[in-house]
C-alpha cells in the first residue's frame, strides 16, 4: 500500500482533528513493536507511536515521535510538524534503489 506520512507532535490532537474536522477515518494506532530500530543504519534504542486511516488505495500515518534518536525528531526539530514523505508501491526496490544512488539521493534506511 502507498503511504503519506505526517510527523506531528500529539498524535491523539491530530487524529481528532482529521476525524473531527476533516472526516477522515476511522484511525487506528496499533502497538507494533520493532525488533530493530536503526538511525542512520545505527541500531538504537527508540520510540515513536503511529495511527492509520485508509484513503483507499494509500494510508495516512501520522506518527509522533517519543524517544530519539529517529528520523522523525530530526525533521520536528528542522521542519516542524509536516508531510515527512510518500511512499510508493514500486515492482524493482534494488533497481530504483540503485537509480538513486547515482542520481546522489541520500537513502536512509
Amino acid at each position: 500500500m502507498s503511504q503519506i506520512r505526517i510527523i506531528v507532535k500529539d498524535l491523539d490532537k491530530t487524529i481528532k482533528y482529521y476525524e473531527e474536522i476533516l472526516g477522515l477515518g476511522p484511525f487506528v494506532k496499533p502497538e507494533i513493536k520493532w525488533d530493530k530500530k536503526f538511525y542512520y543504519v545505527k541500531l538504537v534504542k527508540s520510540e515513536w507511536i503511529m495511527g492509520f486511516c485508509s484513503l483507499g488505495a494509500i494510508g495516512m500515518e501520522p506518527i509522533q515521535p517519543i524517544t530519539g534518536p529517529t528520523i522523525y525528531h530530526d525533521f520536528l526539530e528542522k521542519k516542524g510538524e509536516g508531510l515527512h514523505h510518500l511512499g510508493f508501491d514500486v515492482k524493482d526496490m534494488d533497481k530504483r534503489l540503485n537509480m538513486y544512488k547515482e542520481m546522489n539521493i541520500e537513502i536512509i534506511r
